[in-house]
């Protein structure tokens, strides 16, 4: 669509009295359950190991005690991993945030679920990038971060991140604050907001689902060739995001947020339920490409627990 900034596929909602998108690191959930399974996978199997030649009694006493550190250490470990990525799973499934145009402020879900609120005439824009050189591997996305000009840059916790971007593209990120700033700024900044969204993602109100989580994983290259080479890479990523989701709670807005936000009834929105224009089962090749990935990837673990087994 005609002057559509990229980066507007982060817009859950818009309206007359506040603008909503989904926040810090939602690209990047897929890769962080992917990459957390993976490590759980490979700790739970030596831990195994170890059990195993601890009751073995025909093992040396040495290699007894190895197993024991070993075990003590694995352990260990699993606390370090749980703390790496308990944000993501069993978590919000968007970590919101609203810009209230009337009211002049930007209010965000944090991850401890509590609301944090900024002045918007007060804040000042920020960015956390590796200058663009981020990759589909990086762990750590691009992010806008809004900042009280009043308080010290030493108060981290009193900053808002508005988006994010796992390629850690700074045009993405600078777009996402353009259409912040236009929506609050701007006489026209409503309209211009709504001429500018091609669909809205699943927000605050609305739990993602599995159709949108195919779509997001593969949205990263136009290159139908990409997708299906890549697909059993990020299938699994598809399949962690979706388990993210599936098992997190829908963040839930203070009651002051909710009236502020409260629409009358000939009030229209712009939102998933109504702006929804991506067309599940028009998307051919993404089902292909997500389906083969499935199948390579079920194929692959089946012949790998073969060979543990035997």
């Amino acid at each position: 669509m005609k002057d559509s900034p990229n980066g507007n596929y982060l817009v859950t909602e818009c309206n007359d009295h506040f603008l909503e998108v989904v926040g810090r690191e939602n690209d990047s959930r897929g890769r962080f359950n992917f990459t957390a399974f993976i490590i759980g996978i490979a700790v739970t199997t030596t831990l195994g190991l170890a059990v195993a030649i601890i009751l073995n009694e025909n093992v040396p006493v040495y290699l007894d005690v190895m197993a024991i550190i070993g075990g003590v250490l694995l352990t260990f470990f699993y606390i370090v991993v749980y703390f790496l990525f308990k944000y993501d799973t069993f978590k919000s499934s968007q970590y919101s945030v609203r810009f209230l145009r009337i009211e002049r402020k930007v209010t965000a879900i944090t991850y401890d679920g509590s609301t944090l609120t900024l002045d918007w005439d007060s804040e000042n824009v920020e960015y956390t990038t590796a200058g663009g050189k981020g990759s589909i591997l990086t762990l750590v996305p691009g992010i806008v971060w809004l900042r009280d000009t009043n308080l010290s840059n030493t108060v981290k916790n009193q900053r808002i991140a508005i988006g994010s971007d796992m390629l850690d593209r700074k045009d993405i990120l600078r777009n996402i604050w353009l259409i912040a700033s236009d929506y609050m700024d701007r006489p026209d900044g409503i309209d211009i907001t709504k001429s500018r969204i091609n669909f809205c993602v699943p927000g605050s109100s609305t739990r993602e689902g599995a159709k949108y989580g195919v779509l997001h994983g593969y949205c990263f290259c136009d290159k139908p060739l990409v997708k299906l080479m890549l697909s059993p890479i990020v299938t699994p990523m598809v399949l962690g995001r979706w388990l993210s989701m599936v098992t997190s709670k829908i963040p839930s807005w203070p009651k002051e947020i909710l009236e502020v936000c409260q629409l009358r009834d000939d009030e229209e929105t712009v939102n998933w339920k109504n702006y929804h224009r991506i067309p599940f089962w028009e998307n051919e090749w993404v089902i292909l490409c997500f389906s083969i990935g499935l199948i390579v990837d079920s194929i692959g673990v089946y012949y790998l627990i073969q060979h543990l087994i035997h």
